[in-house]
């Protein structure tokens, strides 16, 4: 299985070239990303939040039968047997199995929804936590772009781009060591994206970068 250090996610807009970076990053070597889950990884993390910072259960809890624990006086509505740890624990193995079932070096995926008024930071810092060395792309696009492309492709702009982009966009000024900064237009220029990956810790497979980006100016001109 990929250790945790090695885990890396993409968090974007819609229509911002989430999957042309999700392809690149599969045509490095050992390296597999998976696409997108709805919000299943974003409920994942604020379950670790919330059940991590609830009163109850941010110390260990003796192990007892009903009787043992009132007597020691323990508030039984709200006793718990696993303490942080344990449910690290569990959601790394669970994370693993689901997100690299083929055993990568490399893994992870992208996720292009994160809720409205959800806090974008405090889901990442989560995702850290949990994954200690994983990092995290921040992609954006230019805002009329998006919704001139949501309504090529969808017929509709989603009303939720409009906050996600702003909270992406406020990223660019948090001080985190996990965090990357990618712009649309970075994305088919070779050299830009050869550094970039090499800033992942990952060694790129050039031919078949370039064969990527190739792909895509070509549908671009379409």
């Amino acid at each position: 299985m990929g250790e945790t250090n090695n885990f890396r996610l993409i968090a974007a807009m819609p229509r911002s070239g989430s999957t042309l970076l999700l392809r690149q990053f599969n045509s490095c070597p050992d390296t597999l990303l998976m696409g997108e889950s709805s919000r299943a990884l974003i409920d994942l993390l604020n379950f670790a939040r919330n059940s991590t910072t609830s009163r109850p259960l941010t110390k260990p809890y003796h192990r007892g039968d009903w009787d043992e624990l009132e007597a020691r006086g323990r508030f039984l509505a709200w006793y718990n047997t696993f303490d942080e740890e344990e449910i690290r624990d569990q959601i790394v193995r669970l994370m693993q199995t689901w997100l690299n079932p083929l055993g990568n070096k490399y893994w992870g995926c992208k996720q292009i929804t994160f809720g409205i008024d959800h806090d974008l930071m405090a889901t990442l810092d989560a995702l850290v936590g949990i994954l200690p060395g994983a990092k995290v792309t921040i992609l954006t696009r230019d805002i009329e772009a998006v919704e001139k492309s949501c309504e090529s492709n969808w017929h509709m702009i989603p009303s939720y781009i409009y906050e996600q982009h702003k909270a992406l966009l406020k990223s660019r000024d948090e001080k985190r060591s996990y965090l990357s900064h990618l712009e649309y237009t970075d994305l088919t220029n070779q050299d830009t994206m050869e550094k970039y990956f090499r800033d992942q810790g990952l060694q790129t497979d050039s031919d078949k970068l370039a064969a990527t980006i190739a792909k895509k100016v070509r549908s671009a001109k379409k």
